[in-house]
């Protein structure tokens, strides 16, 4: 059921030479290390990972960068869009271990090809070693990453605030990980502790960072970084929430990694707690245990996403959706730059809402 706002359904594609020009210079960054850090086929490894990825972060800098009429790419935009798709990536590897999924990306997850390795050495117990090596090389991505931001040529004020966006941001998105699995422990969340949780996990470092960087680098006044990190914020939390209508109601090959998640993990998402709130009593005590159960079935989430459209959630949430990218709309016809670059971030929501399975 998606969303429909009067906004364009064709996703927005980083542009190619944009996108080419990122990636040369991660692969130059990373290519060095290999070979003078001795991080063997690690760096490969990350190069070919990044590259599967849709970049939007890279895309997101590279879009602020240009709002003040800049055109070329300095090293600094490319060091920065270059970072934060490194950063997205050690958290993912992270990520897939706490969520205990085999496949990202269409391939499998690292923790699951390091077991792979493991096994094939005789290791007696290789899905450990397998999630001890994957955590090792998010750490690795992490130091790659501020290996990078701390070879900013930008000027002292500028180099400062960036470094300290990205390294408060990216904590924010730590905590907000730990407050997920709280909530997922206690559930007693309020909707409005779900949505600050997508705050701190997912809006800040995928899209109000990005945006809040590239506007730095782009010499943006204060007011117009701070607007571009309120509307980051909100299409964060749209991005989010349409995730998680993906891990109910996506498709695992379209997706590349696996569906239902959140239900097997028993995370407290808002789907969670609108079902609580609006089945009846009955019917929630038999689809509770679903919920956090490790052997979920593709019956059992079947069993899930019917009780939601029963429920009418899926309406409710777009219309949540539709508010979110009408005030995100508000703010962007007000930035004072280019109508092609307001037209660009209209054109972002869109493809975001246009993800919704």
């Amino acid at each position: 059921m998606p969303a429909t706002v009067g906004l364009p359904a064709t996703p927005v594609l980083f542009a190619r030479h944009d996108r080419g020009a990122v990636e040369a210079y991660l692969h130059r960054f990373l290519d060095a290390k290999q070979r003078s850090d001795g991080t063997g086929d690690l760096a490969g490894r990350y190069a070919q990972y990044v590259g599967r990825g849709k970049m939007m972060r890279a895309m997101l800098v590279v879009q602020a960068y240009r709002m003040n009429g800049r055109r070329d790419l300095t090293d600094d935009v490319l060091r920065c869009a270059s970072a934060l798709e490194l950063l997205h990536s050690a958290m993912l590897i992270h990520d897939d271990i706490i969520d205990r999924s085999d496949k990202r990306r269409g391939q499998p997850s690292w923790h699951v090809r390091y077991a792979q390795l493991a096994a094939a050495r005789g290791a007696a117990e290789a899905a450990h070693v397998g999630r001890s090596m994957a955590l090792c090389a998010g750490d690795v991505g992490f130091f790659f990453a501020f290996e990078m931001l701390a070879e900013l040529d930008a000027e002292e004020r500028i180099k400062r605030r960036v470094l300290t966006a990205v390294t408060r941001t990216v904590g924010a998105a730590g905590l907000g990980e730990l407050h997920e699995m709280r909530l997922a422990l206690h559930h007693d969340g309020s909707d409005a502790a779900i949505l600050d949780v997508y705050a701190q996990k997912t809006a800040g470092y995928s899209c109000a960072l990005p945006l809040t960087v590239g506007a730095l680098l782009g010499r943006l006044q204060p007011d117009t970084v701070d607007e571009l990190d309120a509307i980051g914020q909100a299409m964060g939390e749209m991005f989010q929430v349409i995730d998680d209508e993906l891990d109910l109601f996506g498709d695992a090959d379209v997706l590349g990694k696996p569906v239902g998640t959140d239900v097997r993990e028993g995370r407290h998402t808002l789907f969670y707690a609108l079902l609580e709130r609006l089945l009846p009593a009955a019917e929630w005590a038999r689809l509770k245990p679903l919920f956090g159960n490790g052997e979920l079935q593709p019956a059992d989430l079947h069993r899930v996403r019917a009780a939601v459209d029963r429920a009418g959630i899926r309406g409710l949430i777009g219309r949540h959706l539709q508010r979110s990218s009408a005030a995100a709309m508000e703010r962007i016809a007000a930035l004072p730059v280019a109508p092609a670059h307001r037209e660009s971030l209209r054109r972002t929501i869109g493809a975001m809402l246009a993800r919704r399975p």
